[in-house]
This record gives structure tokens, C-alpha cells and sequence, in this order.
């Protein structure tokens, strides 16, 4: 399976929901259907 292409909005709205609305990583990644190892990237990437 090949690397996500996801658009920069989308990673923005997934960020927002972890760290100012607080869910867990593991809920978002269900919500947005992406993987939770993209998600701590994402995260990290913006800190």
C-alpha cells in the first residue's frame, strides 16, 4: 500500500480534532479513516 496523499485542510481539521477538541488519536484515525501512525506524524509534524 502506497503513502497517503491526504490534502493540507484535511490535515489540518484532523490536528485541530486531537489537540483543541482533545479526542484521542485512535478516534479520529476511526472517524477520518486514517491510521493512527499517520496521525502522531501529522501531529508531530506540526509541533
Amino acid at each position: 500500500m502506497g503513502k497517503p496523499n491526504f490534502s493540507d485542510d484535511f490535515k489540518r481539521v484532523a490536528v485541530h480534532q486531537i489537540t483543541v477538541r482533545r479526542y484521542s488519536v485512535r478516534e479520529v484515525s476511526e472517524r477520518l479513516l486514517a491510521s493512527c501512525d499517520w496521525l502522531g506524524h501529522a501531529i508531530t509534524a506540526t509541533n
